[in-house]
């Protein structure tokens, strides 16, 4: 009887439960690398959210700030337009100069040129901040800022105004 019960196949209770183990363990480590690809892909995708995003944005001010004559801020020959806030500029159509503004809400930019807006979907859009590019009054630096899930992205870009002597007033 006793050789019986050595020559039956099959696992003792030592060795399922270590291979049940050995299984958590490698089943706890590909989890692991699943949920640090998910979060590494999900960051990914925010950061170019905020590129795409700010590009679309520099895409419509840029044209905006060649045409420029006068720029109204406060002080340093700066102005930042934060949500919920305007910047006010005014720039020359057709020989004839006409007030316009950016506005910044939470999910849109708004530019406006005398009657006339457009708004753009801008979602996650911090700031813009207009600044005379070392006190050369031709030369403006623009700056678009996004930030969603603490994810931050800002792209510069300097416009040469056809205008010679942009007025910061």
């Amino acid at each position: 009887m006793l050789t019986l019960i050595k020559s039956s196949k099959g696992f003792t209770l030592v060795e399922l439960i270590i291979g049940g183990a050995l299984l958590a363990l490698l089943l706890g480590a590909v989890f692991n690398v699943i949920s640090t690809s998910y979060r590494i892909n999900t960051a990914t995708n925010i950061t170019n959210q905020n590129v795409q995003t700010t590009k679309q944005v520099m895409a419509y001010i840029f044209p905006e700030m060649e045409t420029v004559t006068a720029i109204n801020q406060t002080t340093n020959n700066t102005i930042t337009c934060n949500i919920n806030e305007t910047i006010h500029y005014v720039k020359n159509v057709n020989a004839t100069n006409v007030a316009c503004s950016i506005s910044l809400t939470k999910n849109t930019v708004t530019l406006t040129q005398g009657t006339t807006s457009k708004t753009i979907l801008a979602t996650g859009i911090q700031s813009i901040t207009l600044a005379r590019h070392n006190n050369n009054n031709r030369i403006i630096q623009v700056s678009v800022t996004a930030n969603n899930n603490n994810t931050s992205f800002s792209l510069q870009q300097l416009v040469v105004a056809l205008n010679n002597n942009i007025i910061w007033q």
